[in-house]
């Protein structure tokens, strides 16, 4: 019985990077056609593609607490990928100075010790 939930949960997540993946190529086919014709595309459009993985990532953080019932290092290590693809994506949009801020990579890092350290806690 675990193994055939399991194997759903693989067959859903092949799903899901076929609908990102397939996402990402129509974006660009669409931005790529739009410009073509002489809309305005935003400059930094391509950062569609920074946080459109993000998405993804919170969906999986969702079905792996679903799935565990609890706060599992599993979790807490995808919030901190998350986390750090939050920070980057933010900084290269607002054009922020990495010479002031790279710091914060150090504070998620510190954080996501400081509660991958704690025992797992059911909810």
């Amino acid at each position: 019985m675990e193994t055939q939930r399991k194997e759903t949960i693989v067959e859903k997540n092949y799903v899901g990077r076929n609908l990102y993946s397939g996402l990402i190529i129509l974006i660009m086919g669409l931005v790529f056609l739009a410009k073509n014709y002489g809309f305005e595309i935003p400059e930094k459009w391509w950062l569609l593609f920074f946080f459109l993985p993000m998405s993804g990532i919170i969906s999986k953080i969702w079905k792996t607490f679903q799935l565990e019932k609890q706060l599992s290092s599993a979790i807490l290590g995808q919030v901190t990928g998350l986390l750090f693809m939050a920070f980057i994506g933010l900084a290269l949009l607002f054009d922020w100075n990495w010479d002031k801020i790279w710091p914060g990579f150090f504070i998620i890092a510190g954080l996501s010790r400081l509660l991958g350290d704690r025992k797992t806690s059911k909810v």
